[in-house]
């Protein structure tokens, strides 16, 4: 029972921070393989969260693809990808932040293959790691990768930059 409470202390922080919430804002490459082929069309998200303390939050995201890309005789683009995280980080000092995130995404992909379209949604375990940097006391940029989805054919994984407003 002690352990437990330390944990929940310990993960959920000190008496004097009290949460907050954020928004953000990411911009990046998906690295996207499908029907054989690696594309790297460019994408969006937004996100919103809370952080219980300065160790674990929890955060929502959704994005989609602002360009499409192709190989060979495949174009693939991403119409859209939702999630839920848990964002659990370390600050290594009062403007830098190492965190990881681990949750759920479903999305889904166009494929166009000479001039067939069709559409691939798929869900999966997510996970990811980043650093955010303090740019004031409620600005930070962040740099980030991501595997969103690896599942039915379809790898979306990334590297993203953003920025988050605390407020």
């Amino acid at each position: 029972m002690r352990r437990t409470l330390l944990l929940i202390a310990l993960l959920f922080g000190p008496l004097s921070h009290a949460g907050q919430f954020y928004l953000g804002g990411q911009i990046g490459y998906y690295d996207l393989s499908a029907e054989g082929q690696d594309v790297t069309p460019v994408g969006i998200n937004l996100q919103g969260g809370y952080r219980f303390s300065p160790f674990v939050g929890l955060e929502l995201r959704a994005g989609t693809g602002i360009s499409r890309d192709d190989a060979a005789s495949v174009e693939v683009g991403v119409e859209h990808n939702l999630g839920a995280y848990l964002n659990a980080g370390v600050p290594l000092s009062d403007w830098v932040r190492l965190y990881g995130l681990l949750g759920y995404t479903t999305g889904e992909v166009e494929i166009s293959v000479s001039g067939q379209s069709r559409t691939q949604q798929e869900q999966d375990l997510s996970y990811g790691a980043g650093f955010g940097l303090g740019a004031t006391e409620q600005l930070s940029v962040t740099i980030e990768y991501m595997q969103w989805i690896d599942k039915g054919g379809v790898d979306v994984s990334g590297l993203t930059l953003g920025v988050i407003y605390l407020f």
